[in-house]
């Protein structure tokens, strides 16, 4: 049975995440690191230090794909406000396998708050086009907060001083990860070969130095 061509929708699963998990302690310093506005990442303690690893593993699990039978009841739940498609079953069933197709990579969550948005603007049944500028917001924040989070392990690892005594210096593979995750988030510290930091100008997209910190 199609939901494209039918009225009964399938029962979507529960969202199996949520953001209210993550530690309060990281609320602010994560707002500084995926926050473009204010472009550093702050040092934290080694107690907050140690709530990210758990943190970081739950927003990683908050961008699992979503499911066929996910987006399949997604799609049978909104043709519930729209006339039944005009199409043959083996078209309903095309049309059901390229949204599939096209929509998996979105997080259940995101996928079905953008499904709402995108039909309580639109006459018609949503295209993915709607539906992915729907969902995109939400994803890139989390992305945001996922790279945020590493950036806070990262400058905990580089400068934090427990951090230092206790473990050997960082590698250029993980100082390289630093400065990439910095310059996605609009962030102007880099770390140079040696572990020392340098701030870039502000705006200077070509990542030259500007001064020592």
């Amino acid at each position: 049975m199609n939901p494209l061509t039918t009225a009964t929708p399938k029962r979507t699963s529960p969202t199996q995440w949520s953001e209210s998990r993550l530690p309060a302690v990281l609320a602010d310093p994560l707002r500084r690191a995926a926050g473009s506005e204010f472009g550093y990442v702050p040092l934290v303690s080694a107690d907050v230090a140690a709530t990210i690893p758990a943190a970081l593993a739950a927003l990683k699990a908050g961008m699992a794909p979503s499911t066929e039978e996910q987006i399949e009841g997604l799609m049978g739940s909104i043709a519930l406000l729209y006339p039944a498609a005009k199409v043959t079953e083996k078209e309903a069933e095309a049309r059901l396998d390229l949204y599939i197709d096209l929509l998996q990579d979105i997080p259940f969550d995101i996928l079905s708050a953008a499904f709402k948005s995108a039909a309580q603007t639109s006459r018609f049944f949503p295209t993915v086009a709607e539906i992915r500028e729907a969902a995109l917001p939400a994803r890139r924040e989390r992305l945001n907060k996922i790279n945020g989070l590493k950036a806070l392990a990262l400058k905990h690892r580089l400068e934090g001083e427990q951090s230092r005594q206790a473990q050997a210096p960082m590698s250029a593979a993980e100082i390289e990860e630093a400065n990439a995750i910095f310059q996605r988030l609009g962030i102007r510290t880099r770390y140079a070969a040696d572990g020392t930091s340098y701030e870039i100008e502000r705006g200077n997209t070509g990542d030259q130095e500007a001064k020592a910190a």
